[in-house]
């Protein structure tokens, strides 16, 4: 058994689709102990992956968490990673799972898995950085100023910072005395 699956579930696939936060998932590979010895050592290692390939790049750069246990002769284990964080935004990653212990040589590795992120596309504008009134044509802006002499105009400033994932066009900013 192995596969991916939504947080704290019971039931693994082969294909899991994420479209909300949090992009975050379970995975689990079993491994059977075919010797007559314990293996007191089975480390297994969580990837993701651009491609069903194993790579040096999945190695240095797709790690996503390790879990360790032991595996009792002809013992059939369950090893799952829990809350694996789908940190590479949008798009598609296999999930690998790569094992080693003292009855292996080396690392063996399976794909169980591909994860899709697809985040949906929103615009979320806030004021930040400088903002105010100020007398015309100056440059600093504060909370309040006085006008003692006609004409009694000024400049005001927004400065708006989107911090959606989505670009953001045709921005009308009003401004109102009250």
């Amino acid at each position: 058994e192995k596969g991916v699956g939504p947080l704290h579930t019971h039931v693994f696939q082969y294909d899991l689709h994420l479209d909300q936060d949090p992009y975050a998932f379970d995975a689990k590979v079993s491994l059977k102990n075919h010797g007559d010895k314990k293996a007191t050592h089975v480390k297994v290692k969580f990837y993701a992956s651009l491609d069903k390939t194993f790579g040096p790049h999945d190695r240095a750069h797709g790690f996503l968490g390790k879990v360790t246990g032991q595996v009792d002769a002809h013992e059939l284990k369950e090893f799952k990673y829990k809350n694996a964080y789908a940190a590479w935004g949008e798009g598609v990653r296999y999930i690998i799972a790569a094992w080693k212990s003292e009855c292996t040589h080396g690392y063996t590795w399976v794909v169980i898995g591909k994860v899709k992120i697809k985040k949906h596309l929103k615009c979320e504008l806030k004021a930040r950085g400088e903002k105010g009134v100020a007398l015309l044509h100056a440059h600093d802006f504060k909370y309040d100023i006085h006008l003692d002499t006609h004409p009694y105009k000024f400049d005001a400033k927004l400065t708006l910072f989107n911090h959606g994932n989505k670009k953001t066009e045709h921005v009308k900013v009003k401004f109102y005395a009250s």
